[in-house]
Parts: structure tokens; sequence; C-alpha cells
């Protein structure tokens, strides 16, 4: 449905993936860590909101789920080896890499996380 959106919209599609790949990180952690840190009685209750900028699009979720900011601690390394990868944990890297700004303010108990994905840039460096 974002893809679709996003499309539809005439986002690029450089800009739109990143999107799709920061949305898909962030909701999926929500449903799988939120509900059990809060002891809520069903899944999260999690909003999302797009807004297209000139020169941005600003991904906005928030949920009701127990305090996390993901951006709280310093980056995690990447890992030597996929051996190492295959734990997990390689979303919020990718989510840093691929956001211009990011924000996390606890709010009326719930979390709000907002990404800014800037626009591509069509210059290559040489």
């Amino acid at each position: 449905m974002l893809r679709r959106a996003l499309q539809n919209h005439g986002v690029d599609p450089r800009q739109a993936f990143a999107a799709e790949l920061v949305f898909e990180e962030l909701a999926s952690n929500v449903v799988r860590h939120a509900g059990g840190a809060a002891r809520l009685p069903g899944p999260p209750a999690l909003e999302v909101a797009v807004e297209l900028r000139r020169d941005e699009l600003i991904l906005r979720l928030e949920d009701d789920g127990g305090p996390f900011d993901p951006f709280s601690g310093p980056p995690r390394a990447l890992p030597a080896s996929l051996e190492q990868a295959a734990g997990g944990g390689l979303g919020l890297i990718l989510v840093r890499k691929a956001a211009t700004r990011t924000t996390y303010e606890r709010r009326d108990g719930r979390n709000c996380v907002v990404v800014a994905i800037g626009a591509p840039s069509d210059s290559v460096a040489g």
C-alpha cells in the first residue's frame, strides 16, 4: 500500500525504496517488541503518516508500546561476517543509513519516531 501511494504521488523510486525499507523495519520492530515491554493486552496500536515535501519525505510512526528510542545509542557496528549477521539487528543500521534526519519523542504514553529521507541526488561522485 505504501509503495502504491508513493508511486501515485510521483516519488522517486530510490526515495520510495528507502521509505519502504524504513517503514518495514520500524513497523516490524513495533509489532515484535513493543507489546511485551508495555504489557499490552493485545498488539500495540501503530499509526503511520507520510508527508511529502519538495526536498524530503517524512515518515512518522507512533505506537503505544513501551518506551523505546531506536536512535538513543551509538550505531551498531556492521558485522564482520555473514555468521555474525545471521542473528539480525541490522535493521536500525539500514534505517540510519537511509535517513537524513531522525527524531524520537515519548509523548502522552506513545513513542513517536520521525525519519526524514532526502530526495536522491542525480549527481555521481567521481
